[in-house]
């Protein structure tokens, strides 16, 4: 079961880099002569140490911005489409490793579940697992409300946090 979540979990992290990539550069998939899609690269930013990307319409405008993490130095950011202007999302915790875009509370605004603080070595302590509200102004810095922790885990999936919205009900 686990391999089998893992596997689509992979999947949907392509379709989903695919997809917004077809977006960002005007392209549309034609199915002519099945030929595959041409991709141009363009360079957002140079996140250091950068861990995971993420897309979705964080300011509810209608247009897919990105979502970048880092775990050292620690880095949450937010890249509004179309200027690609960096916001700072979250500056509290450390070593960010999974994010999962979601409207936890059901107002109508994109939150993020966050993974961070994970290690091989930590069998005690970290593996912090928190939701980040979006405040008003996405633009500043977004509250932390605790979810919990899990420190025996390296590097959880953030996959199932959807089922996390049943505590918000």
């Amino acid at each position: 079961m686990r391999t089998a979540v893992h596997f689509l979990s992979y999947i949907f992290g392509v379709a989903a880099f695919l997809f917004p990539c077809q977006v960002f550069m005007g392209q549309e998939v034609k199915e002519e002569n099945n030929v595959f899609p041409k991709f141009e690269a363009h360079l957002v930013d140079r996140l250091s140490r950068g861990y995971k990307a993420s897309v979705v319409d964080i300011d509810c405008d209608g247009k897919l911005d990105i979502i970048g993490l880092a775990t050292k130095p620690s880095s949450l950011v937010w890249y509004k489409n179309p200027t690609w202007e960096k916001y700072v999302l979250a500056s509290r915790a450390k070593e960010y490793i999974d994010l999962a875009p979601y409207d936890i509370d059901i107002d109508g605004q994109m939150h993020l579940a966050i993974a961070h603080e994970f290690g091989m070595s930590r069998t005690s302590s970290g593996g912090l697992l928190h939701w980040l509200r979006c405040p008003q102004d996405p633009a500043e810095e977004w509250p932390m409300h605790v979810i919990g922790a899990e420190p025996t885990s390296p590097n959880p999936s953030l996959t199932g946090i959807y089922s996390v919205k049943c505590f918000f009900l």
